[in-house]
């Protein structure tokens, strides 16, 4: 195999789906050295975050320089002279339109492959264009990237179309999604798993039912744009069903920020706190997925909903918002999808009618042979970066 030396440019590695795809990667190359391919990172918001060494220790080297539109200078100039040092034979840009940038602080020192990755959808970018130089940056960003970019892809065919990438002078350069795959096996249903987590919240009665919502709760700039997981509907969801049904209970798994607090706040004032919980960031996601009965999902827009991808292999009924790519749905008889603007008494009835229509350890059977795989993920990868 030809080795192929990759540099990812992306703002830092948090808990999102596009970051543990490229965690995953850098684990499944480590483990898989006859795949020759090397990636170091570029992270543009400047800061070090808990998930680096986990990168670091499976071969890869990070790069910290923070960008800005005022930076953009002392960015081009740190940028030259990693690509110089580097000699890399790919660059792949997770920064939407801001890649375009980038490829221009870069210029006559770009590789022949130049990769920009779309993994937000429009409404999540759209939110940012709130001031005319904000709007002049996205728009120069955008033509910059067409014109510097040899491939562009997304976490799937929707979030391209959304853009406008179906029409010129994007088209002549985009090629089918690279679907962010994930280690299959890590998100099996375990008995075991179930029984563990459960014990630990104190929910191990059989008769109990888990509701489980995964996703950021508070976000920094929370009161500009909306957070597309829609925490808050799902809190609604998540105070009716415990209110009729007595026998389920509610968790949230993500990043709680200042308001996930306030809603932890209400439910210990309520004295709901032993049938709703916030168990903020885990690393065991896969574990609560086994432990939880059903995953509600009332996202107002995904890119693709990685999350939903791997719900579906732990042989979770899903009970989804209809404004996700279809793309997602990979198990289709696992998914039930409702519209936002239906009644929360809707969605409540869904959760508690829904059931899996076999055993959950199969599922993830049908995952192993699709685009998620981490193995197809990694390969399409490798033949993206051989042909120029």
């Amino acid at each position: 195999m030809k080795k192929v030396k990759v540099l990812h440019i992306l703002d830092s590695f948090g808990i999102g789906g596009a970051e543990t795809w490229l965690l995953a990667c850098t684990k499944y190359l480590k483990d898989n050295p006859n795949i020759q391919m090397e990636f170091d990172f570029l992270l543009t918001g400047g800061l070090e975050s808990e998930l680096d060494e986990f990168v670091r220790l499976n071969g890869s080297k990070t790069y910290y320089k923070k960008y800005s539109f005022s930076r953009f200078f002392s960015f081009g100039f740190f940028l030259r002279k990693l690509l110089k040092n580097g000699k890399y034979n790919v660059i792949h840009n997770h920064g939407d339109f801001v890649s375009g940038w980038h490829s221009l602080a870069a210029i006559g020192l770009l590789p022949n492959i130049v990769i920009t990755h779309l993994h937000n959808p429009y409404n999540y970018v759209n939110n940012y264009k709130s001031s005319f130089g904000r709007r002049i940056s996205y728009n120069l960003g955008k033509y910059l990237m067409a014109l510097f970019t040899t491939k562009l892809t997304g976490t799937s065919n929707f979030v391209l179309d959304e853009y406008g990438y179906d029409k010129w002078p994007f088209k002549r350069i985009r090629i089918q999604p690279l679907y962010c795959g994930f280690e299959i096996n890590n998100f099996s249903f375990s008995e075991v798993s179930r029984k563990e987590i459960r014990s630990e919240l104190g929910w191990s009665k059989p008769e109990i039912k888990v509701a489980l919502f995964v996703g950021r709760i508070g976000i920094p700039d929370n009161s500009i744009f909306p957070n597309q997981k829609n925490p808050s509907f799902a809190f609604k969801i998540a105070r009716k069903l415990i209110e009729k049904n007595t026998n389920w209970n509610f968790l949230f798994v993500g990043l709680k920020g200042v308001y996930g607090e306030e809603l932890e706040a209400i439910v210990l004032k309520e004295g709901l706190e032993n049938r709703i919980k916030f168990l903020g960031i885990r690393d065991d996601v896969s574990k609560i997925m086994s432990a939880s009965d059903a995953f509600v999902f009332p996202a107002l827009w995904e890119g693709l909903g990685m999350v939903m991808v791997e719900a579906q292999c732990n042989g979770l009924p899903i009970i989804v918002s209809d404004k996700l790519p279809k793309e997602a749905f990979i198990i289709e008889s696992l998914v039930n999808e409702i519209s936002l603007n239906a009644p929360v008494e809707n969605w409540t009835q869904l959760i508690v009618e829904t059931k899996n229509k076999k055993e959950r350890h199969v599922n993830g059977n049908e995952l192993k042979v699709s685009t998620f795989s981490i193995n197809s993920s990694v390969l399409r990868m490798y033949n993206e970066y051989l042909n120029d």
